[in-house]
């Protein structure tokens, strides 16, 4: 599926409308899903109209986990340790998606420092399932995948050590995919692995 598909408006490079629309669908949202906008989306939208090849995911619209950094967007891993950080540098799985074109909305909600296998934090409060609010759409990247079955985003990247990515995607009947380790950088997380330690080794960055 292209970004045609998913934003008709797209086809005549018309991305500052698709991600204006998008940002509005996730104002209206209330299950908790999307946690920070990125202030600047529809100038980086704007910019993205006037490059001669901008990509095979040119315009589409996605989010990162709130534990990838992300240049100039709070990244704070779902922890009053880390609220308010924005970092200077892309995590290397988001610098490729912009690199392909795709525009970052957001962050998505995670459980603390990503632990736990549901999608809640003090600094955020819980994420609703989207079809039935009253349960949990798993975790740790449950804001994500919340985020894909709501129609908010068509794309985002989680984090994936213990099931991170799958059970949230399971849990929201969408796909998720956890990569084989080392297939997709998976640096610039919040906070990073100790070198050397079963997290370093296996948690691996995937989209859903």
């Amino acid at each position: 599926m292209t970004v045609t598909d998913r934003h008709p408006s797209a086809s005549g490079r018309d991305f500052a409308t698709a991600i204006a629309a998008t940002l509005e669908r996730i104002k209206a949202d209330r299950s908790g899903a999307i946690v920070t906008l990125r202030a600047d989306a529809v100038q980086a939208a704007r910019e993205l109209e006037r490059e001669a090849a901008p990509g095979p995911l040119a315009g589409m619209p996605c989010t990162a986990k709130d534990v990838l950094a992300s240049a100039g967007v709070p990244s704070q891993a779902g922890s009053q340790a880390f609220a308010g950080h924005v970092s200077n540098a892309d995590a290397p799985a988001v610098a490729l998606l912009r690199k392909a074109g795709a525009v970052l909305v957001g962050k998505t909600n995670c459980s603390e420092l990503a632990l736990t296998p549901w999608t809640g934090n003090a600094l955020f409060a819980e994420t609703r399932h989207p079809f039935r609010p009253g349960r949990s759409p798993g975790g740790s990247s449950g804001g994500c995948a919340a985020a894909i079955a709501a129609g908010l985003v068509p794309l985002g990247l989680g984090t994936d050590y213990g099931g991170s990515i799958r059970m949230p995607a399971a849990a929201c009947g969408i796909v998720g995919l956890r990569p084989t380790a080392g297939r997709v950088p998976a640096g610039g997380q919040l906070p990073p692995p100790p070198p050397g330690s079963p997290r370093a080794a296996f948690s691996v960055v995937g989209p859903l």
